[in-house]
């Protein structure tokens, strides 16, 4: 075997083919050229964001958004490897790359160049840079090439095939004004740079910052194809895919799942939240910006109390569990409920962080502080003491199965009881504003721990009160329980209240519980 035909089938070499007809194989080899000594994390979605990328070059006209966390490659897979790929293969392509500030632009052009000049690209193509190679701009030497520009000031006579936004807006300036201007800087400055409207492609990858950012504003023009990928699936995904080499694949992430765990460790989630408030934590990690009555359960369907509903109805506990004091972890939360009839009255929350040894004997203390008929714990973890510690305090405990569905698919059960008015907020509560915006603010908030003891309690409570099924351990009726002597008459308890012996009522028992004696 020749020397050549030995080098044209060798490993490195195989790779190199690999990486000229597919696009993920290419990332893959100019991660380390940028990033040196970093390890590369294999992800599903970094596979997908590819094969996405690599069909847009082959749909002429099409447009696509691609919102991503923070420090999930979006720029480099986007802005860096993508336009190094398409000038390998297609020399005469001239792209455009737009960002909120020149440095930033200029810092992605440079790394792009590193990657042209690089070794290991010019084994790959046989593209190259020509003399036109200053800051801020290059040309291949047939004429393609890229151009940096911001949303600063507007580039004038230039045109490409490409139109690339990445990040046009900072953070930490987001006003309604700068909103509408960045909007009238793309349609006024960028949108017209495009040679060929019919063929050319408009590529905008960004975090979401606000409902109105440039992306949710384009999405709600239309005419971009749209990829959205929270840092935590709400709720299962399946996204299929077809890359260059095999059949179609299909991305499936379970509600709960971290995008890429190696780099979003739960600590690391833990800590974003700890230090962000929940509209931005919604927004540029979830993809899902907040707005005034933008969650699942809207301010309207919210009725509200002041005082305590002393009526003759049962009281109720819904637990959601936690097992540590630690305060970036998630609490414990003991929801106090009054259910009468079809209406159901928070009175009271406990929430708290706290270790698994103290748990349970704070739910004994609080089934008995409220006079709970029945207390609701999830069979999981330490539920299971909490559990054992209520029934062998003689409480009527009600153990919950482990869910299988999404936190997002139970709420989504139980809404309509918000919806139908049957559930009412102690207004003047101290615990109030914290309940109702975790309650609002689902499922893009910090926490969720109070929302899911509320969806465990309404989706018991609901078949009961709607007469679909009958827990024969609770009484959704007063009765009388027992008598008490009375100065000059019998007292009776009844329910939540009280009748003299020969006083009027409406609460006359029936059946083998009317007392004797009684008139």
């Amino acid at each position: 075997m020749s020397k050549n035909s030995s080098s044209a089938n060798s490993p490195k070499s195989e790779l190199y083919s690999a990486a000229r007809l597919d696009f993920y194989s290419f990332f893959q080899l100019m991660f380390p050229i940028i990033h040196g000594n970093s390890r590369f994390d294999e992800a599903p979605y970094l596979e997908m964001i590819s094969a996405i990328l690599q069909s847009l070059s082959q749909s002429p006209g099409r447009n696509q958004i691609i919102n991503l966390p923070p420090r999930h490659l979006k720029s480099f897979i986007a802005s860096v490897c993508y336009p190094a790929w398409i000038l390998g293969k297609y020399p005469r392509t001239k792209f455009m790359i737009a960002c909120h500030t020149m440095g930033l632009c200029t810092e992605l052009v440079n790394n792009l160049r590193r990657l042209m000049k690089s070794e290991t690209y010019q084994a790959i193509f046989t593209t190259r840079i020509g003399s036109k190679d200053t800051e801020g701009e290059f040309k291949t030497t047939v004429g393609g090439g890229v151009l940096a520009v911001s949303f600063e000031s507007a580039p004038t006579g230039r045109g490409c095939d490409y139109l690339v936004i990445d990040d046009p807006m900072k953070a930490t300036e987001i006003t309604p004004e700068a909103l509408a201007q960045c909007e009238t800087f793309f349609r006024d400055a960028l949108l017209s740079r495009l040679d060929d409207p019919g063929s050319g492609h408009i590529l905008v990858v960004m975090q979401r910052l606000k409902p109105d950012d440039l992306a949710g504003r384009l999405i709600a023009a239309g005419g971009f194809e749209l990829l959205s990928l929270p840092l935590l699936a709400t709720e299962r995904e399946e996204l299929s895919f077809k890359p260059a080499f095999g059949s179609s694949r299909t991305f499936v992430r379970e509600a709960g799942q971290c995008l890429n765990p190696a780099r979003f460790s739960v600590k690391t989630i833990e800590k974003l939240k700890e230090q962000m408030s929940d509209e931005a934590f919604a927004a540029q990690y979830q993809q899902s910006p907040l707005v005034a009555g933008g969650g699942m359960v809207k301010v309207e369907d919210i009725r509200t109390f002041e005082g305590k509903p002393w009526l003759d109805g049962v009281v109720i506990q819904s637990w959601d569990t936690a097992v540590s004091p630690d305060k970036k972890a998630c609490f414990s939360v003991c929801l106090t409920w009054m259910m009468k009839g079809k209406e159901f009255y928070l009175m009271d929350v406990f929430r708290e962080r706290m270790t698994a040894d103290v748990l349970p004997d704070k739910a004994v203390e609080l089934a008995r502080r409220h006079s709970a008929k029945k207390i609701l714990v999830e069979e999981a973890d330490v539920g299971y003491a909490v559990i054992v510690a209520l029934k062998n305090a003689n409480l009527n405990v009600g153990p919950v199965a482990k869910p299988q569905k999404s936190k997002v698919s139970r709420l989504d059960e139980c809404i309509g009881a918000f919806q139908q008015k049957m559930v009412s907020i102690q207004c003047n509560a101290t615990w109030f504003k914290d309940y109702m915006d975790e309650l609002l603010a689902f499922p893009n908030g910090r926490f969720s721990d109070q929302v899911d003891a509320t969806t465990q309690f309404l989706n018991w409570a609901l078949p009961i009160a709607l007469g679909e099924k009958k827990d024969p351990t609770v009484r959704t009726v007063p009765y009388i329980t027992r008598g008490v002597p009375g100065p000059g008459r019998m007292v009776w308890r009844i329910g939540r209240g009280v009748v003299r012996d020969g006083a009027p009522h409406n609460l006359r028992p029936k059946g083998p519980r009317f007392p004797r004696g009684y008139r």
